[in-house]
């Protein structure tokens, strides 16, 4: 007959398995990343800026040989280039969940650029709020684009809110002349910058509801800037520290700042979030000896090179693009491989749970206690 287990060997294993199991549970490890090269379009150098639900990225690349840049969007590694407004150049940078891209082209004669919104290849003037220039900068699911237009005069610039082809002028805060529209959510809110009153270089980061425009202030700088909101209104970008001499990465919830830190050295930056308030951005590392890419996650800054696959021989790895990062957890860069700096996109490779090896662990020891007849 099977006896059970003395109340002493029982509460030893249980207590092994809780002190192993918890913490594994309340410490999951980040994803490491794969690294798809997108290629370019013959030629020698492509940046990717954006990438959307599924896995698209939106950048640009060099021509043929080193002809001039073109928008394009990557699907898997196939690039589709993207048209222009009769110019030369164009660059893209946002995407949303049915490819549309958002950017800027120049018009004939290259002196002049427009925002535009690529619905397949076709670019869609978006115009100006009556100046020369605009741009957009980031594109939801609905095709609205946030960016930036010149005021009659070309000599003042405003964050804009684009539905259709409709611009909405968001204005600055009080006092202020310059604004930009950096990042927008699917409910329409638009994350950037305005300056203050007098213009004379302090500058805060802003969320746009409507038209209303919310100072989210400093982290006792004068200075802070956001660049990508989620669908929650989470907002992140940076904040000069008191003295103006430091820069970390912020994430705002509500107007609540949050320091997010640095790799170690005095200088971070972040520019994307997704859905579950994730970032990707730049930063120092100590002593400032390099500037590196990171992600934020479960309240930790990790330098991206940690979490890259073995073999992955890229350098000069950049995420600077304001819709970097999507819910999938997959990253929009570009960096140097071979000697050249492609676009790139950054996938999770699922790595398995310390908890499930423990649970593996766990079993293996009640398959060892039934063989000894102890369970």
């Amino acid at each position: 007959m099977k006896t059970a287990p003395s109340i002493k060997l029982w509460n030893t294993l249980v207590g092994v398995l809780a002190l192993v199991v918890l913490p594994a549970r309340a410490n999951a490890s980040p994803p490491q990343y794969a690294i798809t090269d997108l290629g370019t379009l013959g030629s020698t150098n492509s940046y990717g800026s954006g990438v959307n639900a599924t896995g698209q990225v939106a950048g640009h690349s060099d021509t043929t040989g080193t002809g001039p840049d073109r928008a394009v969007r990557w699907t898997g590694t196939s690039p589709t280039v993207l048209g222009t407004l009769g110019g030369t150049f164009s660059y893209g940078l946002g995407i949303n969940a049915i490819g549309q891209v958002t950017g800027y082209s120049y018009l004939t004669g290259n002196n002049l650029w427009h925002a535009v919104r690529w619905t397949g290849t076709t670019p869609e003037d978006l115009g100006t709020l009556g100046g020369s220039y605009s741009l957009g900068s980031s594109i939801n699911d609905s095709g609205q684009v946030a960016g930036l237009s010149s005021i009659m005069g070309d000599s003042i610039f405003h964050a804009v809110r684009w539905t259709g082809t409709t611009a909405e002028d968001l204005g600055t805060l009080p006092g202020g002349t310059y604004s930009n529209g950096l990042g927008i959510n699917s409910t329409g809110q638009v994350a950037g910058l305005s300056y203050l009153i007098g213009n004379s270089g302090a500058y805060h980061a802003v969320r746009w509801t409507g038209l209303t425009a919310e100072d989210l202030g400093t982290l006792g700088g004068t200075t802070s800037q956001g660049n990508s909101i989620n669908a929650s209104g989470q907002v992140t970008g940076f904040s000069y520290l008191t003295g103006d001499s430091t820069i970390h990465a912020m994430r705002w919830t509500g107007t609540t700042p949050e320091d997010l830190g640095t790799l170690g050295g005095s200088y971070s930056r972040g520019y994307g979030i997704n859905a579950s308030g994730d970032v990707t951005g730049m930063a120092d590392t100590t002593g400032q000896a390099a500037r590196h890419p990171f992600l934020y996650t479960g309240g930790t800054m990790y330098d991206l090179y940690s979490l890259l696959l073995p073999g992955s021989n890229v350098t000069d790895l950049n995420v600077d693009g304001s819709g970097s990062i999507n819910d999938l957890g997959q990253i929009a860069a570009y960096g140097t491989i071979g000697g050249r700096t492609h676009a790139l996109r950054l996938d999770p490779v699922a790595v398995p749970e310390p908890a499930s090896a423990v649970l593996l662990l766990g079993s293996g020891v009640l398959l060892g206690l039934r063989r000894n007849r102890l369970w």
